[in-house]
């Protein structure tokens, strides 16, 4: 039973690991492209990967309902105020 418990946290973190590598490539190619609204498509797979990285790497998900609440405040405060600033 443990071992299962185990190997499927291993199969979720991989998933979360090549899900924020993907969004790193995705990040860098937008940039090589330079279309337009850039910033905030950045801005938006920033916020991706650092929910992704919080939630599944530093355990934020395990953690109580006032700390979820504070990383995605946080989240959309500083993108929002980089969107309205710039």
């Amino acid at each position: 039973m443990q071992e299962l418990k185990l190997e499927n946290e291993f199969r979720t973190n991989l998933i979360v690991w090549l899900l924020a590598i993907a969004l790193v490539f995705t990040g860098y190619a937008l940039l090589e492209s330079k279309t337009e609204n850039l910033l905030s498509a950045i801005l938006v797979i920033s916020v991706v990967k650092f929910i992704l990285i919080a939630f599944y790497f530093m355990e934020v998900r395990h953690a109580h309902i006032f700390w979820k609440a504070l990383g995605l405040c946080f989240a959309v405060v500083f993108s929002s105020g980089f969107l309205i600033f710039t």
